[in-house]
């Protein structure tokens, strides 16, 4: 059944109420149904954004930092660091600043643990995780202030990285476009008969 305009206007003239509002809710449900499949029910990517599981170019070298200290904190063990974290109010809009004091490292049966993080809930202890390990990172040293405990180490990691980095040595040109490849062959038109 198909109405004009015209014509729905005038029917709705003549309903009461109640007929009217369902009419607006399958309106408003049609709608949504149209609007979802103009996408395909999948929400579009931000342009420019990166592809899922694909580190930023300029995250790279901050997240190897953070793997080479976290790796060599699993190996060697960690002095006492400082945890900052943040939590903005949802009410008021206030930002508070906490610090949470993390132990030093305890050898614990060939591993290192936080000291004192034997408990009946963690039998062999709480190690250090990726996310300790961003913290104890810029403690250690932050390229950004220039300031740290570890320059030294900071170093001898920037000189690594860089080597890695020669040796891989990142080709940022793009792919080239895929050649498509041919359906059918193509038939000889009239105008290039053979004679």
């Amino acid at each position: 059944m198909s109405m004009s305009v015209q014509e729905l206007c005038e029917s709705l003239k003549e309903m009461s109420a109640e007929e009217i509002l369902s009419v607006m809710v399958a309106c408003v449900a049609s709608m949504k149904k149209s609007l979802k499949g103009s996408t395909g029910g999948k929400k579009e990517r931000k342009k420019g954004s990166m592809p899922k599981g694909e580190v930023p170019q300029q995250l790279v070298k901050p997240r190897a930092w953070v793997e080479e200290t976290l790796e060599d904190a699993k190996k060697n063990g960690w002095e006492a660091f400082q945890v900052r974290t943040q939590k903005k109010d949802k009410v008021t809009g206030e930002v508070t600043e906490s610090i949470t004091e993390m132990p030093e490292s305890e050898l614990h049966n060939g591993t290192h643990i936080f000291k004192g993080s034997i408990s009946e809930k963690t039998p062999n202890g709480k190690q250090l995780i990726h996310k300790d390990a961003m913290s104890l990172s810029k403690q250690r040293w932050a390229p950004k202030e220039q300031k740290g405990t570890h320059k030294a180490r900071y170093e001898a990691f920037e000189a690594k990285f860089a080597k890695q980095v020669k040796e891989v040595e990142i080709d940022m040109t793009p792919p080239a476009a895929p050649v498509p490849v041919a359906q059918e062959v193509a038939k000889p038109s009239k105008n290039n008969k053979k004679k």
